[in-house]
């Protein structure tokens, strides 16, 4: 939700009308496809007057101050540049869910994954570790993977435990997972790390759909690379009125006690390198 002429920056506040907007429904336009939202009003609103950092966080709209522009095809709404609006939300905030959508951020456990990065290896030893190049992993649920970079260093990337872990931490963990996996980078320099979260959901499935009259798209388990590509395109055709991904009809449910994760991600850590130690 914003103002148009939060773009007129250099303008002091306050200032008269300077933007007229309008909005032409080339379909049907419901509240079921993403018909805009206004809030009838609010270029009334003593808040215009802020920065629009200010405005947000001074005051934020009620759900029964929104309205939706439902319209037939070859109608039109036309609102001030100071009139509150959006058009469709698509939440894609995966592990980073948070309080703007409790909802969401119940069914996904965040998990921190990390990668690190050699220095350039010599074509023998490269050629020793991946012959193929191809991208490699394990089957672990704490899992590695691995490959080779553009510039002929090793990227070698896993999780040491559910919970946070230190960029240290995590760049020695890995760096021993990698001579575990190939012993002939012994002495191997790390050049860097880095690493966010990724999630997780109950069945370990991506899920997608609408909630609260938003539409979603999470849990990609640490497989976001290759499947937001495609869920983003058809996350994209689903607000222009195609179907959704079959993930849709998959119940998402939540995460057992997720406000008290703290105290059974160990638990269930410990439980996954037990697992992982008889593979």
């Amino acid at each position: 939700l914003h103002r148009d002429e939060a773009v007129w920056s250099d303008l002091p506040q306050p200032h008269p009308e300077v933007q007229v907007a309008s909005v032409i429904a080339f379909v049907d336009f419901t509240k079921e496809n993403g018909a805009t939202r206004l809030v009838p009003g609010s270029h009334r609103w003593p808040e215009r007057n802020l920065t629009p950092a200010e405005q947000m966080a001074a005051r934020q709209p009620e759900p029964d101050e929104i309205a939706f522009a439902e319209m037939p095809a070859g109608s039109a709404v036309v609102y001030s540049g100071g009139t509150i609006h959006a058009g469709d939300v698509l939440l894609a905030t995966n592990a980073y869910a948070d309080a703007v959508e409790p909802t969401l951020r119940r069914r996904v456990l965040p998990m921190e994954s990390f990668i690190i990065a050699t220095e350039p290896l010599a074509p023998e030893l490269s050629a020793s570790v991946l012959p193929t190049r191809r991208m490699t992993f394990n089957d672990r649920n704490l899992l590695w993977y691995w490959r080779h970079g553009p510039d002929g260093r090793l990227l070698f990337g896993g999780r040491k435990r559910l919970g946070e872990v230190t960029l240290p931490e995590a760049r020695d963990f890995l760096y021993e997972s990698m001579l575990t996996a190939h012993p002939q980078l012994v002495g191997t320099r790390v050049d860097r790390v880095w690493g966010g979260r990724v999630a997780l959901t109950l069945d370990r499935l991506p899920h997608c759909g609408r909630v609260d009259d938003n539409w979603y798209a999470t849990g990609c388990n640490g497989s976001g690379v290759a499947l937001n590509t495609w869920m983003g395109r058809r996350m994209a055709g689903a607000i222009c009125g195609d179907e959704l991904p079959a993930f849709a009809e998959l119940r998402h449910q939540p995460i057992p006690l997720h406000g008290q994760r703290r105290a059974w991600l160990p638990v269930v850590g410990s439980w996954f390198r037990f697992e992982d130690s008889r593979s």
